[in-house]
């Protein structure tokens, strides 16, 4: 519904009701990097060791934590490049954690 609704937007911004507490400054930051790209969002390095298992739950490997990066919201996108992404992960199937995933 807030996609059809978004008709004649250049871009969205999508944010979560875990971050209430957000300032403008942040917003106004991620709608920045939006313009000036096709897609922004902010993220935190993480700090602890991840491991990856396999569907036994048996530890595979461990990434490079300097690889690695919590993304949290406002994600901000250019309006058509979200929109798309969205339908082709919905006709996909495809089963994503944040709207950033679609884009990727």
């Amino acid at each position: 519904a807030a996609l059809a609704a978004s008709e004649g937007c250049e871009l969205l911004a999508v944010h979560d009701g875990a971050r209430p507490l957000i300032l403008p400054e942040q917003v106004d930051e991620m709608v920045r990097l939006g313009r000036q790209t096709y897609a922004a969002a902010p993220a935190l390095p993480v700090t602890d060791t991840v491991k990856v298992a396999d569907t036994a739950g048996l530890v595979q490997s461990t990434p490079d934590r300097r690889t690695l990066f919590a993304v949290q919201t406002p994600q901000v996108f250019q309006a058509n490049i979200l929109k798309a992404a969205l339908q082709s992960a919905i006709e996909a199937g495809a089963e994503l954690t944040d709207d950033c995933s679609a884009v990727e």
